[in-house]
């Protein structure tokens, strides 16, 4: 799944308030109102990961399965599954990133036309290209806009502005032709170059042939303070080899699916983290037990050969540098703050058997106008 493919925000968003305003609407002078949001969201996108997880500028996230055999051709290439968790660390901080590069590239769009309303303005006005677009702008820093598509009624893009919180979230299947069906939200929470943190999630329903065991669900939860980068992300698998080989016409349940979470702490120099596959049945948020090295304990049916004795040399956790990681290590050898880091809070956790079901929703329409 090159799940960029799936978020492209068309053309139509950029230009979306240069439509005809309400008649009755004083206008303002023309000037671009997003200028001090759009510079924040710079300088967020700039510092984004550690040097130790430098972000990769392109990425295909494919499925478990791949990600567990060497020349696979995922995005792990001819590493382990095990050298490959740090590789994934960095995806989940390129797609993280690219969120906060895509609401970026919306709400500097839309900075000139809404300096073309007045305080106070509220209304719709047709795009001409299917879409209805209603906005409420409180002032340059309070505003928000729905996109609605005319021949399906439903949102396709909703954007809220409210002081330094910045929400985007888009519903590729009314804004995107070329029969995506995935959700995606981000909320950026923006206090200043040095304090900033990222909720974002990715809900994809449809199941691709091409490559069925990959995520349907990807949250990631990001946040950087104190020189320290902290975060949790969690897959949902659908259609994982738990019960032979999958296809698009298996029915998810318990025994075809699995969650992967990954905690992380960092800073320039390494990076800590752990890694979890979880039943997706498991309804609590405490994840010690289920490791990589008691593997074979939560799935024995696809422990086989030597693959048990393998497993219990890597517990968790693992340090990351930019020259490679490490299981069964703190990073206390490259970095005394990393390995006395945190871990995020356990209520950052999304408990599997609550996962499976949460979704993105758009709202159907703004509270004012």
């Amino acid at each position: 799944m090159k799940w960029m493919s799936f978020i492209a925000i068309p053309a139509l968003v950029i230009g979306l308030m240069s439509c005809s305003k309400k008649k009755d609407e004083p206008a303002t002078a023309s000037t671009n109102i997003t200028t001090t949001i759009s510079s924040n969201l710079s300088t967020v996108s700039a510092g984004f990961a550690p040097a130790s997880l430098a972000v990769s500028p392109s990425v295909q996230f494919s499925s478990l399965r791949e990600n567990m055999e060497i020349s696979s051709g995922g995005p792990c290439g001819t590493a382990s599954f095990f050298d490959c968790q740090a590789i994934l660390v960095r995806l989940y901080l390129t797609m993280a990133k690219q969120f906060v590069d895509m609401t970026n590239q919306v709400i500097a769009g839309v900075g000139s036309g809404l300096g073309q309303l007045a305080d106070g303005a509220s209304g719709s006005a047709a795009s001409g290209d299917g879409y209805t677009f209603h906005y409420n702008k409180t002032d340059a820093n309070n505003f928000a806009i729905l996109g609605i598509k005319d021949s399906s009624s439903q949102p396709g893009i909703y954007l809220n502005v409210s002081s330094t919180v910045y929400t985007l979230k888009v519903d590729t299947a009314q804004m995107d032709s070329n029969g995506s069906t995935a959700k995606v939200s981000a909320v950026i929470n923006y206090t200043d170059a040095s304090t900033w943190s990222i909720d974002m999630m990715i809900d994809n329903p449809t199941c691709d042939a091409n490559d069925v065991e990959a995520p349907s669900k990807i949250k990631i939860k990001l946040s950087k303070a104190s020189g320290l980068w902290t975060g949790k992300a969690m897959m949902y698998h659908p259609r994982w080899a738990n019960a032979g080989t999958p296809t698009c016409a298996t029915t998810p349940s318990a025994s075809t699916s699995v969650a992967l979470y990954t905690d992380f702490v960092g800073n320039d120099s390494a990076a800590k983290a752990s890694v979890y596959l979880i039943p997706v049945d498991q309804a609590g948020t405490t994840y010690s037990s289920y490791g990589l090295d008691n593997f074979c304990n939560n799935f024995g049916s696809v422990c086989s050969g030597g693959m048990s004795g393998v497993m219990t040399n890597y517990p968790n956790p693992f340090c990351a540098t930019s020259s490679g990681s490490t299981f069964n290590s703190t990073c206390s050898s490259v970095d005394a703050t990393v390995a006395a880091a945190s871990y995020s809070a356990a209520s950052n956790w999304t408990a599997p058997a609550t996962y499976v079901s949460e979704s993105v929703t758009l709202p159907s329409s703004l509270s004012i106008e």
